[in-house]
């Protein structure tokens, strides 16, 4: 288990850590997720100890290798392994040499490195030097290697980000069930939205060096804490309405809220839970979209002026100009100051 207690780290006059919480247990993958910035990869670097935080306290397995009160436990003590964004391939060593790197001189070092050419079916490569190699085998042997000497802690920083969009989700599924396999526990970062919501068990949100919401992927997405969040994790429409006994009024209808007084609020709809061609719904034109293939993404006008961005399945955009009828039929978020979410 990692745990990180109100961990704080400057650098000159930057904040890059304010006071981070974080809590991982053994044998989950974890992804610590955030936009570029927001310090996700000086965690990794202090818990590898690579840095040192100024204030809190880091514990692996229970016992503490850093901050307030206690001794500094040095990188190559902390039986942590880390794969960085580069990968750090020696370049003049073999396959099977990069992974015994590790190992120096422990016994069963040759045993345990035909084990990892197994696990990361590597073995008819392993004579071969990483220029050979695509780059998701490059990526095979730097998880190998990194795993050769049994750590406690396993640390991705952004493992995936020089791959291109195709190569990388194979890349990821097959690294992710090598991972699952020997169940290591992993603590993974990236900005990549759909990243973190596939590969995480527990998805740890970071914004401003903090760590602003923890849980599953489902639960997080499904009820962001604040409105970041919710931005961070999915296109939404931020829309203002009114909430007057028990139902919040807005440019999209009225929707049934709880425990909320009446007044002026915001309202936050994600873009997939916007429907076309409902009987029932609000008149809008369409403006514009983008098509990918198995979705798009349309742009709407109501007739009040409110800009409405919708994600369709199926991939077939409506022609732009045309009138169509609109609706929300997901779950709406609802706030009335921009650090708190409710959902009705």
């Amino acid at each position: 288990m990692i745990q990180l207690q109100d961990i704080s780290k400057r650098f000159a006059q930057c904040t890059a850590l304010d006071g981070v919480n974080l809590q991982l247990e053994h044998g989950r993958i974890g992804v610590l997720f955030g936009p570029s910035g927001c310090g996700k990869s000086t965690v990794l670097r202090i818990i590898a100890g690579l840095e040192r935080a100024d204030t809190g306290r880091v514990l692996i397995g229970g016992q503490p290798v850093d901050g307030d009160g206690a001794a500094f436990v040095a990188a190559e003590k902390r039986k942590v392994g880390m794969v960085f964004q580069d990968l750090a391939l020696f370049p003049h060593l073999s396959v099977r040499r990069n992974i015994a790197f590790g190992l120096r001189t422990q016994p069963g070092r040759d045993q345990r490195v035909e084990e990892m050419l197994s696990l990361a079916r590597l073995e008819a490569l392993s004579d071969r030097l990483p220029h050979q190699l695509s780059g998701g085998e490059q990526q095979r042997v730097a998880l190998a290697r990194a795993l050769a000497p049994a750590p406690d802690l396993l640390l991705l920083d952004e493992p995936f980000a020089s791959l291109d969009a195709e190569l990388r989700g194979r890349v990821r599924e097959e690294l992710l069930a090598i991972l699952r396999s020997v169940n290591a526990t992993v603590l993974m970062v990236t900005h990549d939205r759909e990243e973190a919501l596939s590969a995480a068990e527990d998805l740890m949100v970071m914004s401003s060096g903090r760590v602003v919401q923890a849980g599953t992927p489902e639960a997080v997405y499904a009820r962001p804490r604040t409105r970041e969040v919710a931005s961070l994790l999915g296109e939404s429409n931020l829309l203002s309405g009114e909430i007057r006994s028990g139902r919040v009024h807005c440019c999209l209808g009225d929707f049934v809220v709880s425990d909320r007084s009446d007044g002026p609020c915001e309202l936050l709809v994600r873009s997939e839970e916007i429907e076309l061609d409902c009987p029932d719904g609000r008149e809008a034109t369409v403006e514009g979209g983008a098509y990918y293939g198995h979705d798009c993404l349309v742009s709407l006008r109501l007739s009040g002026g409110e800009l409405i961005h919708a994600r369709l399945h199926g991939g077939i955009l409506p022609e732009v100009g045309s009138i169509v009828m609109i609706k929300a039929t997901g779950s709406v978020h609802v706030f009335d100051a921009p650090s708190t979410l409710r959902s009705p």
